[in-house]
């Protein structure tokens, strides 16, 4: 049997950022919560799967580097990412805003 739960995060305008971190924060750690380490990983995704998407698996993969090696390297994992797909993170506010969230 294969459960599959399916999450959106509507206060994400396509180009822009929400407006303070905090929703999108709560968002993430509820994502995180319901999938168990033992379930595979998240997919994630927005309109062209570039932008917002990026910046959720930057975020996410910050706060499980800080959780365990405590450093941050925002600009090298935004580059390893663009490096396999072109465009992740699209914006400097998109960028900002991943600073803003750590």
């Amino acid at each position: 049997k294969r459960e599959v739960r399916q999450f959106q995060f509507t206060a994400w305008p396509d180009h822009g950022v929400p407006e303070y971190p905090t929703p999108f924060l709560a968002f993430l750690r509820r994502v995180k919560t319901c999938n168990p380490p033992d379930a595979g990983p998240i997919v994630v995704h927005c309109s062209a799967g570039v932008g917002r998407t990026g910046c959720f698996i930057v975020i996410d993969a910050m706060l499980e580097r800080i959780k365990h090696e405590k450093t941050v390297d925002i600009y090298g994992h935004v580059t390893l990412m663009r490096s396999q797909r072109n465009y992740m993170v699209q914006t400097e506010d998109q960028y900002s805003f991943i600073h803003d969230a750590l």
